[in-house]
């Protein structure tokens, strides 16, 4: 069955493109490559099977080649033309960020400098030690610390009485 199905597909494809194949090879072999021409009058009989175009018509077919060729010129250059700006405007655009940026970076490494100097100031400069200060602290650690024991002691006491 699988076989019978296989064989139908390839019978299928073989006549499809005979099919195809056939009528392309006929029509190569009817038809010129260079082509033929020649001048008629009217009622002459014509020396070969084709197409018969009156002046009018050839000069319409003529013109219209060059008409569209002129038409895909046109388009072609203002295709370009499009591409040509948009690319100078994004590069333009990236000219200003570029510069923007740029700027930026001045500014702050002109202020992470002013900043590294200060810190350097600070640094190199005499450290002034005020006595009086560390003795102020001091006091105020040793009431704080007395008054939380005093506090702690009295909670203590205080459990045991009741």
């Amino acid at each position: 069955m699988v076989l019978n199905t296989f064989l139908m597909k390839v019978l299928v494809l073989i006549l499809s493109f005979a099919f195809i194949v056939t009528p392309v090879a006929s029509a190569q072999i009817k038809t010129s490559t260079v082509g033929k021409f020649t001048i008629l009058k009217e009622n002459n009989n014509v020396p070969f099977d084709g197409t018969l175009f009156d002046p009018l018509a050839t000069a319409h077919i003529l013109l219209d080649k060059q008409y569209r060729q002129s038409l895909f010129d046109i388009e072609l250059k203002f295709s370009t033309q499009m591409i040509k700006s948009d690319y100078e405007y994004k590069l333009q655009n990236k000219d200003i960020e570029f510069k923007r940026l740029s700027e930026e970076a001045l500014e702050i490494e002109q202020t992470l400098r002013k900043e590294n100097e200060q810190l350097k100031e600070k640094a190199l400069s005499p450290v002034s030690v005020d006595f009086i200060n560390i003795f102020e602290y001091m006091l105020i650690g040793v009431a704080i610390g007395s008054v939380g024991t005093a506090i702690i002691g009295c909670v203590a006491a205080c459990d045991k009485i009741f």
